[in-house]
């Protein structure tokens, strides 16, 4: 998708910054790389936040166009509240586990016998900070203006990348650290992740028939696209996370 994205920018009429704007999109690809293979919480937290750094730029490079710049400060603004709601997370993850391995905070937080509230609470802001970057409904107006206004190029990475690994997130983290002390409440976070994904690909699906501004438009098909993600990966099961991961595939090359 990347590529595809840099391939792009060949045609567009900023011609004399598009050294810059590829070092941009690589930065980002190298941060998204990162972000799928560490396996240190505070290291996936850093490398995303490259990652929307990056975008920020790209969305804000255009600077003769009051829509870019209005669409890159609220894509800022929003997307910083999330990063400040993930932090916090794990921060109690850290007072509670003095980890920060994934794998090490998973095995202290299941030892104890009784459910976490300080583990829950952590699990809720990191969650809700993930999917405000994914920009799954209610969170999604940061995407929607940046879609109607940002270059192309940038709107390609947003559908393909950004929203997809805000829904890996959600489920790695889940998988690798709360799973095991979060059993009791499986059905409750399940409810929730479909729930907010079901909604998503509604108001996404429908709000794209009804506005006729073709920008407008694909902003919200790709609301729609990390929504139809987030119900197949919140079913917490196998099955529905390779479901998920087909779609992702499949999705993005669209």
């Amino acid at each position: 998708i990347v590529v595809a994205a840099a391939v792009a920018t060949t045609h567009w009429t900023i011609d004399a910054a598009h050294g810059f704007v590829h070092a941009l999109m690589l930065t980002l690809l190298a941060a998204a790389a990162g972000f799928c293979l560490t396996g240190d919480l505070f290291n996936m937290f850093v490398f995303f936040e490259l990652m929307a750094v990056s975008a920020f730029a790209l969305a804000a490079f255009s600077t003769a166009s009051p829509a870019g710049l209005r669409s890159a400060l609220n894509f800022a603004i929003t997307n910083s509240i999330g990063a400040f709601l993930v932090l916090i997370g794990i921060a109690l993850l850290y007072s509670r586990t003095g980890a920060l391995n994934l794998a090490e905070i998973g095995r202290q937080v299941a030892d104890t016998t009784t459910t976490d509230r300080l583990a829950i609470v952590a699990f809720a802001l990191i969650t809700v900070g993930l999917l405000i970057k994914a920009a799954v409904v209610p969170f999604h107006f940061w995407l929607v203006d940046t879609a109607a206004s940002a270059p192309l190029p940038l709107v390609m990475i947003l559908a393909g990348v950004l929203d997809t690994t805000g829904v890996y997130g959600v489920a790695r983290i889940y998988w690798t650290v709360f799973a095991p002390s979060l059993d009791p409440h499986h059905q409750v976070v399940q409810a929730a992740l479909v729930t907010l994904g079901a909604l998503s690909a509604g108001v996404g699906a429908t709000m794209a028939l009804l506005f006729r501004e073709p920008r407008r438009r694909l902003g919200f098909v790709l609301v729609s696209h990390p929504g139809i993600l987030l119900i197949r990966g919140g079913c917490l099961t196998t099955a529905g996370l390779v479901g998920a991961l087909g779609y992702a595939v499949g999705g993005g090359a669209g």
